[in-house]
């Protein structure tokens, strides 16, 4: 971040600017090396507005000055969040500009990075590599948890401990204190109920937070030896409407609880004489992946009532994304067919597309109001503000 941006108490509107900085990686090292500074980062191509770098001029590169000590980190991370698509309508492109206010708001106070190309698709192989540096080759971690298997299948494998530092474990070494806040997925890290295989919640069955559940996940340090403190579970996954990001009853969900954690950490982390890493992570979009017409009639989610108000727009995408959408597949490779016409067989059926598609970028309105809040914490303290890298990115 620059000192030289004004309103440290919150996030001004004037300064979400759909524009985007683009900087290639070597550039930015050049500059930091040359000038002995750090920049905010705005990570992984996934910002809001994004348009060809051609279209949009490259703005300045704007130094704080040296910095007075080794700088803290602060990492959100949201889950299956894609970059803008060049098919966006005006309308859509209008309803980021109004309503992504913290990406905007990084983005304008930032450097994008567009090149980005994540190492694996699906969820936990892509967190185990990017807080690892490492191939799944080489991690081991090859699948995801869900539909097809549990947590605590055997051959599902997760990162195991002592194998393979992670980004927790190197900042340890370098002297920094190191936090995660919210979902996980790269470990089991969930405490067991005994005798069962339920994890241990730390909430309510009103979703509201159980202080001593919470204490109970931070004693046991379930990430200490991946080289992070503070974490509280269970991870947000499965079928409890409880563990989604806000489709719980009544739109509530996890994401605003991992909001408040990284709210209080950043409060508590004021009076630090350490740097530190902290790591926020959040769950939606990701939501996306609960909507279906099973789902809907079941009615345990909270899925049509976050449309309800809403403001995205009914004209979502360009004609041309219609053509695509609709095209004929008899030409492509047969996986092409097999997946469309598979997929609802495996999970569920989907026949209302339109809304399907709304709901996602509304669930990134809702993630996007999550982190605004951290965002406000953090630059209503002016000192922790300036000593502060921000990094935005997505699990996949």
């Amino acid at each position: 971040m620059d000192d030289a941006t004004d309103n440290y108490g919150g996030l001004d509107p004037a300064l979400a600017d759909p524009r985007a900085s683009r900087m290639s990686r070597r550039r930015l090292l050049q500059a930091m090396g040359a000038a002995g500074v750090a920049a905010a980062a705005v990570g992984a191509g996934v910002g809001a507005g994004a348009t060809p770098a051609a279209a949009v001029p490259m703005q300045p590169f704007r130094p704080r000055g040296r910095l007075r000590r080794r700088p803290n980190f602060l990492i959100f991370m949201v889950d299956e969040m894609r970059h803008a698509p060049v098919y966006e309508s005006v309308e859509t492109r209008a309803w980021r500009a109004r309503n992504l206010q913290a990406q905007n708001w990084l983005k304008s106070n930032a450097l994008e990075f567009t090149n980005h190309h994540i190492m694996a698709s699906a969820c936990q192989p892509s967190r185990a590599s990017i807080y690892t540096g490492q191939y799944p080759t080489l991690h081991g971690v090859s699948q995801t948890s869900g539909s097809a298997k549990s947590a605590i299948e055997e051959d599902l494998y997760w990162l195991q401990p002592g194998t393979v530092p992670t980004l927790g474990n190197y900042f340890r070494a370098a002297g920094y204190d190191t936090f995660w806040k919210g979902k996980w997925h790269i470990s089991d890290g969930d405490i067991y109920q005994p005798g069962s295989y339920n994890p241990m919640p730390s909430y309510n069955q009103n979703s509201v937070r159980d202080p001593y559940l919470e204490s109970i996940y931070v004693e046991s340090g379930m990430l200490e030896q991946y080289g992070f403190t503070g974490w509280i579970g269970p991870e947000p996954h499965g079928s409890n409407p409880l563990n989604s990001g806000s489709s719980a009853p009544g739109g509530r969900g996890r994401d605003e609880v991992f909001a408040q954690w990284g709210i209080e950490s950043l409060r508590q982390l004021r009076d630090s004489t350490k740097p530190w890493l902290l790591v926020n992570s959040f769950v939606n979009p990701h939501d996306i992946t609960l909507w279906g017409d099973l789902s809907i009639a079941a009615g345990n989610f909270y899925l049509e009532q976050q449309l309800l108000g809403s403001d995205v727009p009914q004209n979502l995408f360009t004609p041309e994304y219609a053509r695509s959408k609709n095209e004929d597949l008899s030409t492509k490779p047969t996986a092409q067919a097999s997946f469309r016409d598979q997929y609802p067989t495996a999970f569920q059926p989907l026949r209302d597309t339109d809304r399907y598609e709304r709901f996602y970028y509304q669930l990134q309105k809702n993630v996007d109001d999550q982190i605004s809040k951290a965002i406000q914490t953090l630059v209503g303290n002016k000192e922790e503000y300036r000593d502060t890298i921000v990094v935005f990115l997505s699990a996949h």
